[in-house]
């Protein structure tokens, strides 16, 4: 499974492997998951731990990591094709999803 991962400054796009999932600039994260298969976020450093149900757990390396205003975002792309974007907190792991029209 791939993530997508897209810089906010440059706009370029990359096809990202689970097992190896980082970022280095501000970027939009988009993972082929369901919001349901999720059982909790975490912080870690300045790394993004998602644990799934299944007991598998992604990290999204220097997810936290800001410039100039700037963050990260993560969004989840259903089975079904719906996009959910996660809204959470400054700095904190509470991630709330509403899907994209």
């Amino acid at each position: 499974m791939v993530a997508i991962v897209t810089d906010k400054a440059t706009g370029s796009s990359q096809s990202v492997s689970l097992n190896a999932l980082s970022v280095e600039n501000p970027s939009v994260v988009k993972i082929p998951l369901s919001p349901r298969e999720i059982a909790q976020f975490a912080r870690e450093g300045d790394d993004l731990l998602i644990r799934l149900h299944s007991g598998e757990t992604i990290r999204v390396g220097d997810f936290y990591v800001s410039d100039g205003g700037e963050h990260s975002q993560l969004v989840l792309e259903d089975e079904d094709g719906n996009l959910w974007l996660g809204e959470h907190s400054e700095g904190l792991a509470d991630f709330q999803f509403s899907q994209i029209e």
